[in-house]
């Protein structure tokens, strides 16, 4: 018996590509992703300020010069 062939399994579509996902879902999750970048960058910022990051500073001890 002879099986008809099937075309291969192609991936799942994408959220962004189908029509049922609402714009402002989207919209969420790029503020979301934009205000954790910011909230790196601000936390990056508070240690370079406070000086305990960087070459005088191992692990909060002063380090030898």
């Amino acid at each position: 018996m002879v099986r008809p062939r099937t075309a291969p399994a192609s991936a799942p579509p994408r959220g962004e590509d189908s029509p049922l996902v609402r714009p402002y879902l989207i919209a969420h999750e790029l503020r979301m992703a934009e205000e954790r970048r910011q909230r790196a960058r601000r936390r990056t910022l508070w240690i370079a300020v406070r000086e305990t990051a960087g070459p005088r500073f191992v692990r909060g001890a002063e380090a030898a010069a």
